[in-house]
């Protein structure tokens, strides 16, 4: 398995700047060097560690990406990380493929929610994708996703929630 992290802290994060002038993260924010980071997985006995690549998300090679991704944490506190994550591996998302959005309805990391529901949206308007997404969970701070093949008797009345804003709790995992 892989990690994606720049490990200094934050990148530009100028979409929450427009927004909220007072947006409080400091880009040096929530850095962690790599042998800091391998230090913390050894100590949770993780018995084979990833491979690790240190860089900006989008800024890296699309060829630095498995052309096959089954399983995503989107971890970031930013809009623009959260949309280029989105952008990068939906199309190597497998059918089945699950992808958990962190901090989604955090109201200190609002860019997060805005990223999902911009390419969510995008997603469920594209009439020429043969896929879609049901939401599995949503607990308000933690959204569950499943990439899915578009049907008329799959599309959840779920996804109707994160696309009107209105976030409903959804603490059941839904079984497809």
């Amino acid at each position: 398995y892989n990690v994606y992290d720049s490990f200094l802290g934050f990148p530009s994060f100028s979409y929450e700047s427009n927004i909220n002038p007072n947006f409080h993260l400091e880009k040096s924010s929530l850095s962690c060097s790599i042998s800091k980071y391998t230090y913390f997985l050894e100590k949770l006995n993780i018995h084979k560690m990833p491979s690790i690549h240190q860089g900006i998300f989008q800024e890296n090679h699309c060829d630095l990406y498995p052309s096959s991704i089954s399983f995503a944490i989107f971890d970031s506190c930013i809009y623009d990380s959260i949309l280029s994550s989105f952008n990068i591996i939906w199309d190597k998302l497998n059918n089945g493929g699950i992808i958990i959005i962190n901090k989604y309805d955090n109201s200190d990391y609002f860019g997060v929610k805005d990223a999902c529901i911009s390419f969510l949206k995008k997603i469920q308007n594209d009439l020429y994708s043969k896929y879609t997404y049901d939401i599995l969970y949503n607990n308000y701070n933690i959204l569950i996703i499943n990439k899915i093949y578009k049907s008329t008797n799959n599309i959840s009345l779920n996804n109707d929630i994160i696309l009107n804003n209105d976030i409903s709790s959804n603490n059941d995992i839904k079984i497809i």
